[in-house]
């Protein structure tokens, strides 16, 4: 009875001094982990540094550099640039939250300041900013920028569908406010390009119209040299300003 009560009693002790020893090893394992959490006194940090608008707008602003301008040659080969630079204004006004006017102007600090006009290409930025403002408001107005189907047309520089207002889901084109038949200077030129819906450039061809001629009226005003060739004068003369 005895030699059985001291075997109880030391199995007893042996699973009380395993609990003890299990607890103690556990205990000792979590300490172990925390603390050089605990001790770290400059724990580091994954910092996320935003880029500027300025810093955004750079490499974009290359669409729109006169001197890569002035080496297209391909026919309206502006265009797809045109399209291209819409939606990256867009893409911008939404992550900085500001207007387009704003990131236009970020985009233009990367360029030449000075408007000229070499004999072959007109270049003024204070007229190509204010277009392209308007030009913005519109897509806008027109819904260019509403589906995903037209942001990855914009992106790649293609035709996006027209989604609100009389040409609801006709395609858009870039047309020349004025002619390039008779203004080859302004083909590539941002100040000069603009929407139309299919339906519009079709029917208006190569006609000048008013706003055509208002955008006449600015570059004669912009003091580079630039004045209507003899066809463009001849149309200007035929043309009734509203």
């Amino acid at each position: 009875m005895n030699t059985l009560s001291s075997m109880s009693f030391l199995r007893v002790f042996l699973l009380l001094l395993t609990a003890c020893l299990f607890s103690s090893c556990r205990e000792k394992t979590i300490t172990t982990y925390q603390d050089p959490i605990q001790k770290e006194s400059n724990p580091k940090k994954e910092v996320v540094v935003k880029k500027t608008l300025e810093q955004s707008t750079k490499p974009i602003s290359a669409l729109l550099d006169p001197l890569k301008l002035a080496t297209l040659r391909s026919d309206r080969a502006a265009n797809s640039r045109f399209n291209k630079i819409m939606y990256h204004i867009n893409r911008l006004t939404l992550e900085y939250d500001c207007k387009a006017s704003k990131v236009i102007d970020s985009i233009y600090s990367h360029l030449p300041q000075n408007a000229c006009y070499n004999g072959t290409q007109v270049y003024c930025p204070s007229i190509a900013k204010t277009n392209l403002t308007a030009q913005h408001r519109y897509a806008t107005a027109l819904g260019l920028f509403d589906t995903e189907y037209n942001l990855m047309k914009l992106k790649k520089g293609g035709s996006p569908i027209i989604q609100k207002g009389k040409y609801i889901g006709k395609i858009t084109h870039v047309d020349h406010l004025i002619p390039r038949d008779v203004a080859p200077e302004l083909e590539n030129s941002f100040m000069n390009l603009t929407f139309l819906s299919s339906t519009e450039n079709l029917k208006k061809s190569n006609k000048l119209t008013n706003g055509g001629l208002r955008r006449i009226q600015s570059l004669m005003k912009a003091g580079i040299g630039w004045k209507p060739s003899q066809e463009l004068q001849a149309r200007i003369d035929a043309t009734k300003v509203k």
